[in-house]
């Protein structure tokens, strides 16, 4: 299940790819 775009374009743009993974393992 892919995350929502908001979170995504936020994660992706504000912070690394690495830590938007991280961040959506301990949010999910």
């Amino acid at each position: 299940m892919p995350p929502p775009p908001a979170l995504k374009k936020k994660s992706a743009t504000k912070n690394p790819p690495m830590f938007s993974q991280e961040y959506l393992i301990q949010n999910h």
